[in-house]
């Protein structure tokens, strides 16, 4: 299984003992992993990139650097 089907995600989240309500998920691709995240319930941060325009993403939050999620709790 890969990207994005659902189970991997739930499969994530079991392992990690959480729920999707609780979990974020942080991803540089639009449909692969920022709408397959949020298809699931999960939170989503994109991270910015040429390939995609911001509003293709639709994510909950978008950073530049991955060094931005230390603010984001």
């Amino acid at each position: 299984m890969k990207k994005p089907d659902p189970a991997l995600f739930h499969r994530a989240l079991e392992r990690l003992d959480v729920t999707a309500g609780t979990a974020m998920f942080v991803g540089d691709h639009a449909l692969h992993d920022i709408q397959a995240a949020k298809r699931v319930g999960m939170r989503t941060v994109w991270k910015r990139n040429d390939r995609w325009e911001e509003s293709e993403a639709d994510a909950d939050d978008s950073i530049d650097d991955l060094s931005e999620l230390i603010v984001m709790r």
